[in-house]
């Protein structure tokens, strides 16, 4: 159902999943639940929050710290908790402003983590977009969990 994008949900994807080498060795992490059952349903929007608040490709790994909300080198301990929070801020109201309707995030990252520990992006995706469709790549390993997604997602648009 390819209709140039008028009926399909718009949904926030990590950019490693659509296959783009935008991770911190330069590498990616192409999903194909993401690149071929999701792309004729959803327009899928790729962004990469550690790429896009200027951290660059390649950088160096980043950490949550322990017991804190804090986004950090895991060598050297540098700071980006700040960088990120701006960056976010004026990237989920573009989003909000394209109607985004769902996000799919990659699971065990720092930033976009979902469950366990959740990442630094993702705890602000969620406070601006609460009840919004979120999952990681681990939850679409079939195809009933990609409609699924999609089901959920079409019903937040439609709200």
């Amino acid at each position: 159902m390819n209709d140039g994008g008028h009926d399909r949900p718009l949904v926030g994807v990590s950019s490693c999943l659509m296959g783009e080498n935008v991770r911190w060795n330069g590498g990616h992490k192409r999903n194909t639940a993401v690149t071929e059952r999701l792309t004729d349903e959803l327009r899928l929007l790729p962004v990469c929050p550690e790429l896009e608040c200027g951290l660059g490709v390649p950088r160096p790994p980043l950490v949550l710290a322990p017991g804190t909300a804090r986004l950090l080198e895991r060598e050297g301990g540098i700071d980006h908790s700040e960088t990120m929070r701006k960056w976010a801020g004026t990237k989920l109201d573009r989003l909000a402003a394209m109607d985004l309707a769902g996000y799919i995030l990659k699971a065990r990252s720092p930033s976009c983590a979902l469950v366990e520990r959740r990442g630094f992006f993702t705890r602000l995706l969620l406070a601006r977009f609460p009840g919004m469709p979120t999952v990681d790549e681990s939850m679409l390993a079939d195809e009933a969990a990609c409609r699924d997604l999609v089901a959920r997602a079409r019903a937040y648009a439609a709200r």
